[in-house]
Parts: C-alpha cells; sequence; structure tokens
C-alpha cells in the first residue's frame, strides 16, 4: 500500500488551510507492532512525481507499506517544469509467474526477507493468506520457533533489503562550512537558495527525500567535521534533530522551528540564522 500524508497544521482541524511538517513521528511510529516501513518526503514537484513511482515499485517488490510524506505548502505549489519522464522509473507488481509457483508457500523463508507473491488462479498451488501469524504455506501457528523466524525475516531481513533502493541526501556547500542546515521535504528550496546566497557565513544544507529507513551511514559521512548541524522544520519538537540524534548519536546544535501555518521564507531564515551561528 502507499499512503500520502499532506500535511496541514493540527490537532483537529487545525488551520485547514495552512502548512505543517509535524506528523514525522505519527508516520515513522504508528502501527500495531513492529514491521518494515518507507518513508518518502518530496522536496519539489518533480520529486513528488517520481518518488511517487518509486513508492508503488517498493511497496510492490518489498511488501511494505510505504508513506509519502508532504504538506500544503508543495501540495498546492503552482510552477512551470519540464516535462516528465514516464520512462523514469516503470511499474512493475513482482507476482511470482505460473511456472514458478508449484510449490508455492505465500511466506516462504529466506534469506532475503522477501517472500514469493502470487495471485489465485495464476498459482499452480493454493494461496493462502492469514491475519494470524502463520507458518510458510499460511497456515495460522502459535509456534515461537515459527514467530520468531517470521519477525527476524519481516522485520530484519526486509530493512536490510530496503537499504537497496534507498534514496540519498542530498547536499551542497558541506565543506568547512560554519553551519550545515538539514531538512526534509518542501523545505528544500528555501535550504537551498540560502546555501548559495548567504553571504555573511558559508551555509551547507543537507536535504532528505527519504527519512526511513535512515540513511545514518551516509549523513555521518557528509556531516564529518561539521561545526554545526541546525535542523530547519515546520514543526514545534523538533522532530527531525531528535530522529536524527537517535540513529547517529551525533549532536544537533539546535533547531530552526515555525508553526504558524506558514513555510519558510529566505528573509525568516536569514533572520533566524544570525540568531543561531
Amino acid at each position: 500500500v502507499v499512503i500520502v500524508d499532506s500535511q496541514r497544521p493540527a490537532p483537529a482541524t487545525g488551520l485547514p488551510t495552512r502548512t505543517e511538517q509535524a506528523d514525522l513521528e505519527m508516520l515513522l511510529y504508528s502501527g500495531h507492532g513492529e514491521f518494515a516501513r518507507v518513508l518518502y518526503a518530496p522536496g519539489s514537484i518533480e520529486e513528488a512525481f517520481y518518488l511517487t513511482l518509486k513508492a508503488f515499485n517498493v511497496a510492490e517488490k518489498y511488501q511494505v507499506p510505504v508513506l509519502i510524506m508532504t504538506d500544503q505548502y508543495l501540495a498546492d505549489s503552482l510552477r512551470n517544469i519540464e516535462g516528465f519522464d514516464l520512462e523514469k522509473e516503470p511499474a512493475n507488481r513482482f507476482i511470482a509467474g505460473r511456472e514458478d509457483t508449484k510449490n508455492y508457500q505465500r511466506y516462504a523463508l529466506n534469506e532475503s526477507g522477501i517472500s514469493p507473491r502470487a495471485v489465485p488462479f495464476i498459482s499452480q498451488s493454493p494461496v493462502y493468506a492469514d491475519s494470524d501469524e502463520h507458518t510458510p504455506e499460511g497456515h495460522i501457528t502459535e509456534s515461537s520457533e515459527v514467530r520468531r523466524a517470521m519477525m527476524e525475516k519481516r522485520l530484519y531481513k526486509r530493512i536490510q533489503a530496503l537499504y537497496e533502493d534507498i534514496v540519498l541526501p542530498e547536499s551542497l556547500n558541506l565543506e568547512e562550512a560554519d553551519a550545515v542546515l538539514v531538512g526534509y521535504g518542501s523545505t528544500r528550496g528555501v535550504l537551498e537558495e540560502i546555501s548559495r546566497n548567504y553571504k555573511r557565513k558559508k551555509i551547507g544544507f543537507i536535504h532528505f527525500s527519504q527519512i526511513w529507513p535512515f540513511p545514518a551511514a551516509e549523513f555521518k559521512n557528509l556531516v564529518s567535521g561539521t561545526k554545526k548541524i541546525l535542523t530547519v522544520e515546520n514543526n514545534a519538537t523538533g522532530q527531525l534533530a531528535r530522529l536524527i540524534a537517535q540513529q547517529t548519536l551525533l549532536p544537533v546544535c539546535g533547531s530552526i522551528l515555525k508553526y504558524d501555518g506558514r513555510p519558510f521564507t529566505v528573509d525568516y531564515l536569514e533572520e533566524q540564522i544570525e540568531k543561531e551561528i
């Protein structure tokens, strides 16, 4: 399944026509139990298009929910862009063919963590699907050994496999930067403009288009030697800063936060940088 969360200020009806980035932790942690998931946060109209295509392919390939986190500001943006390349991310359902289903097991245990997925009436064998814990064939079980093996397949192996398709963070002006601004989603444009045009200090920026699985090793390499890391977030609690600290154990020096329903502007961000650096 692919789910789009186009955020606006809450709680309840909040500011229904304004923008915010306050659902990050909800999307990361909500759910019954522990399971693999993917979280994308496109930073432009082009990224929104291509990441959505990728989201469907990743959901089908790895059999996981994929969450696309956007917001009112990006969702309502209007500008001229180049035409989309419809061949860049061709659709793939990753469904087993008839020749592969003679001894079909819907929840087969394997090294990849990805069990084959067949469609009834195409498969040569019965197709069982079960929401209870199940054997490789799909029958209900409460065996502790089977439960442990299925959890390791669904969680550990699948998350490891998901790193093969990870979208790496984008960066600019990191070398000898006085500070690095880190953001995700719709803050991308203003962060890049500040990084390119701010005159009084050298400002680098890092933009996450994929937030989970979190590219911790790549991020640590990017910020190696950085004097100061600041997150830029449209929320009141610095949710990205907490995630970075949790996943990397790196100190985030602070967060520039905006939670009045309005997106960041260059002027506003420059004022806040003057206070922080």
